[in-house]
């Protein structure tokens, strides 16, 4: 990671954690790596431009211990009530710029009826467009077998208690602490 990344503090990105682009809640997976989600917001991610959405990654892979963030981030993208092209924007966006080691990256596909018909297509693509691994998720239980539901918000059918404000007020109380070093 780069030494810079851990110079931001949460008044820095406050906006953008309010409109949920991506969240670190604290779970982890199994082997250890600290899980950044992409929720399926009401947000549209397209509004976001190159340079927030690198501000914003590089806030977030600060959060977690560098001994953590060292090790990589397993992403979750939840695009369940949205379209693939929505989910092709946000996994190029990650392409082009992601701070970090990224370990693995799933995928909660689009539910509609049209976007079930072109999944298969889709996930081909995926296969074989990005340099990360990319799991498609037909739904929130396949999730579950590949994370521990105590590690997930409880949009993804987990137990971890989140809420945002709270968060943001909890770091914005250390403002004069570096986020990382804690």
């Amino acid at each position: 990671m780069e030494e810079n990344s851990c110079s931001l503090c949460v008044q820095d990105v406050a906006h953008l954690l309010q409109n949920k682009y991506a969240v670190i809640t604290g779970g982890k997976t199994l082997d250890g790596y600290p899980i950044i989600t992409f929720p399926d917001s009401t947000v549209e991610f397209l509004n976001l431009s190159e340079d927030e959405f690198k501000k914003l990654m590089l806030f977030l892979t600060s959060v977690p211990s560098m001994q953590d963030a060292d090790r990589g981030f397993v992403l979750i993208i939840d695009r369940r009530n949205d379209k693939w092209s929505s989910v092709k924007t946000i996994l190029l966006k990650i392409a082009g710029f992601f701070p970090a080691l990224i370990q693995l990256v799933f995928v909660l596909r689009p539910a509609g009826f049209l976007q079930k018909a072109i999944s298969g297509v889709s996930n081909k693509f995926f296969k074989e467009e990005f340099k990360f691994k990319v799991i498609v998720c037909t739904s929130v239980e396949e999730l579950h077998t590949h994370i521990d539901i105590s590690q997930l918000t409880n949009d993804l059918g987990g137990t971890i208690a989140y809420d945002l404000n709270d968060w943001i007020q909890q770091r914005t109380n250390k403002s004069d602490v570096e986020i990382g070093k804690g």
